[in-house]
């Protein structure tokens, strides 16, 4: 028999390790995006005024939050929907996912007028089983996709390379072989951390973010929501030995940074940034490759380098895609 639980933020704090887990157990979602170092944050530090609606049945959750939409009115939405990246929906049976979210919007009632699921695949079980449970009852619209860019990691750095280009590895070789004619120092960050540790790396991070051409150009996460987002959720992955840095020092002096989140053995680039002063070093290729030298080393399967853009086509060749799917009462 199903046993279910009302969750609130706090109590989903609770909750992680076992969330955590009913997201790896989830077919064709963001690993990372849907994980609870994701989404509480994003709720803490974009829209604190939400009212979580928040479920689990056994291994399975619903994780949704209510706010006022303007020009919507109240609105059913996922923990994190600025990138529209996590899956509300997380466990094994996809059927169960179904019915528990069809029957808290009927239980709602009038008190939402849409709601919207991303990080959802439209070929996936969970988005049939959805589609079948909600028709004859509500409009459903599909709302815009996703794209990230993923690397596989399969076959370790050999691996990764041999599915690079010639001109691409031409080209690191190069970067490489200036940041050691300048005698650039890398180094990599692993390990348990308490919370405290992890958010001094970020802070000294950010010194650097300030330097880099988004800082300059008051476009950096050093300051304002994308600073809180980054500054809890590195406080929830370190403790939890899943935070990971390669940091980048000329004459003693911190000039580079990438660091970024594990979730079972799939890897999420969060930011990389360096001192703008240093662009002709090609220090921001030479601290990726430092990061997947690193990952491959632990066994990591894919590294998700996150929304797609040209630059990282180069890097991943996997475009990941998710769907959203756009339901009104």
């Amino acid at each position: 028999m199903n046993r279910e639980q009302v969750l609130s933020f706090s109590a989903l704090r609770e909750h992680i390790d076992d969330f955590d887990q009913a997201v790896l157990k989830t077919a064709g979602i963001d690993f990372f995006c849907s994980s609870a170092a994701w989404i509480l944050p994003a709720v803490q530090a974009f829209y604190p005024e939400s009212r979580a609606r928040i479920l689990r049945i056994d291994d399975h959750f619903l994780a949704l939050v209510q706010r006022e939409v303007p020009g919507v009115g109240s609105a059913l939405l996922p923990l994190e929907s600025s990138w529209c990246l996590a899956a509300p929906l997380v466990g094994p049976d996809s059927q169960l996912l179904a019915d528990v979210f069809y029957q808290t919007v009927r239980h709602l009632g009038g008190q939402w007028r849409l709601a919207f699921l991303s990080g959802l695949q439209n070929e996936q079980p969970v988005w049939q089983k959805l589609v079948t449970r909600l028709h004859h009852r509500f409009a459903l619209f599909r709302g815009s996709q996703s794209v990230r860019r993923v690397a596989s990691l399969e076959g370790g750095v050999d691996g990764f390379l041999a599915r690079r280009t010639s001109k691409f590895r031409k080209n690191l070789r190069r970067n490489q072989r200036t940041c050691r004619a300048e005698q650039l120092r890398f180094e990599v960050i692993h390990g348990a951390l308490a919370p405290e540790q992890a958010r001094e790396y970020l802070n000294t991070f950010m010194q650097v973010e300030a330097l880099s051409w988004k800082g300059l150009s008051e476009q950096g996460v050093n300051q304002g929501e994308m600073y809180v987002f980054y500054r809890e959720m590195v406080a929830m992955l370190g403790p939890r030995d899943r935070f990971r840095a390669v940091t980048a020092h000329l004459d003693g002096k911190l000039v580079g940074f990438l660091f970024g989140g594990l979730l079972g053995p799939h890897f999420r680039g969060l930011q990389f940034s360096f001192d703008d002063r240093y662009r002709a070093l090609g220090i921001g290729n030479a601290l990726q490759m430092k990061m997947i030298e690193h990952l491959c080393g632990e066994g990591t399967l894919t590294y998700d380098l996150g929304a797609d853009m040209a630059y990282k086509q180069r890097w991943g060749e996997i475009a990941f895609t998710t769907d959203a799917m756009v339901i009104r009462s």
